[in-house]
């Protein structure tokens, strides 16, 4: 099925996905939008997996870039036994992350094509996920996202603070946030930090807020050290964001 395509300020882009979902169509629904080009691929009207990268990557590809802490959070194996379970949740969060962006603009054009599957899942079956289910996990993402940019910014460039609040007693970090406080080293933003632990942007910008509001890392324009009431800071953040 090649003729469904058309404009997304007259076709919104969840009404596309629900309706080859609701239709039970397998294929590709390409998107260009926001100066990107996305791809979300369908097996009888359940998503498989998205991606805005020229090409599909392998799942095993996506296992490797993620630090452990994504990929361990519950042991077993999917049903067909060819990947560990983590991995079905990185996909979905690549999934989640890639239907935002698309998103962000309401101007762009869509095309579907039938008959077409991601070489990301190899000659396994991979994991199909619920159009709705993805789409309220993505609305809930942007919303997140939202909370975020007053402080991070696409692309605003952060430092570690040249030194501590004078008045700052003591700072309790985290094994995890500590991996994302030497990322920072001499600057960068959530995306370039996230292509250095090899993370979800989401991820890296949710902890490096955490470190701007422990006033460990300061926009790099922002260089100066504030006064406030004596106090610890503590930065408890073990886990990877969401």
């Amino acid at each position: 099925m090649d003729s469904l395509n058309g404009a997304l300020d007259s076709f919104p882009l969840p009404d596309v996905l629900r309706f080859v979902a609701h239709e039970g169509h397998t294929g590709v629904l390409r998107i260009e939008t926001g100066g990107m080009t996305g791809r979300v691929f369908f097996v009888a009207g359940r998503i498989t997996y998205a991606t805005t990268r020229g090409e599909d990557g392998s799942l095993e590809e996506l296992l490797a870039s993620r630090p452990v802490d994504e990929a361990r959070e519950r042991r077993g194996r999917n049903p067909q036994g060819r990947f560990p379970r983590p991995l079905g949740e990185l996909v979905r969060q690549q999934i989640v992350e890639v239907l935002v962006r698309l998103g962000q603009s309401a101007d762009g054009r869509f095309w579907f094509v039938a008959d077409v599957r991601t070489r990301a899942h190899g000659d396994g079956p991979g994991w199909e996920h619920d159009v709705d289910e993805i789409l309220g996990a993505a609305d809930q993402r942007a919303l997140e996202w939202k909370t975020l940019d007053p402080i991070v910014r696409d692309g605003k460039q952060f430092c570690l603070r040249p030194r501590l609040l004078e008045n700052a007693a003591e700072v309790v970090i985290g094994r995890r946030a500590w991996e994302y406080l030497a990322a920072v080293g001499a600057g960068g933003s959530a995306e370039q930090i996230a292509e250095r632990l090899g993370t979800f942007e989401f991820s890296a910008a949710t902890m490096l807020a955490e470190l701007v509001r422990a006033g460990l890392v300061v926009p790099a324009d922002e260089v100066r050290v504030l006064a406030s009431q004596p106090q610890t800071v503590v930065l408890p953040l073990e886990s990877e964001a969401g």
